[in-house]
């Protein structure tokens, strides 16, 4: 039998909230994306900093996907 492979959890330095990115890193990750404006029921997107987007819907309902 061959090698079993490295568990997932041995290639990470640290777990939850220590493992994000700084938001400046994210940024430079982000910077050649497609512009945000393209999309108008994304609400909220990359361009707040923050980890999570609102997609709308319909004129009622709004999903909210977040990273955490």
């Amino acid at each position: 039998m061959g090698k079993a492979p490295p568990r997932l959890t041995s290639l990470a330095h640290g777990g939850g909230c220590g493992c994000k990115l700084a938001p400046s890193v994210l940024q430079q990750l982000l910077a050649e994306e497609t512009e945000p404006s393209l999309f108008r029921q994304l609400l909220v997107g990359t361009e707040t900093g923050d980890d999570a987007a609102v997609w709308q819907i319909d004129d009622a309902t709004c999903v909210i996907a977040t990273t955490d």
